[in-house]
């Protein structure tokens, strides 16, 4: 329940840090959220200032969801 509420802090507390926002969509996903995992990793693409790390798990997510062509 705390990383819940920790891990968007600390992805709205360093946004331009692609680490948090990848935390918390691997948390969501395993917690059986993927919708907002999804949301995790759109929200830190637009806001990293290098958002390499997050592109691969966001399309892979995309594709799971059958969101191909958005992926």
């Amino acid at each position: 329940a705390a990383a819940r509420a920790e891990l968007p802090e600390a992805a709205r507390g360093h946004p331009t840090d692609p680490r948090p926002a990848r935390s918390l969509a691997w948390f969501e996903l395993n917690t059986g959220n993927p919708a907002a995992a999804i949301q995790a990793l759109e929200a830190g693409v637009e806001r990293a200032a290098d958002p390499s790390d997050l592109l691969v798990p966001l399309g892979d997510l995309l594709v799971q969801t059958g969101r191909v062509e958005q992926a």
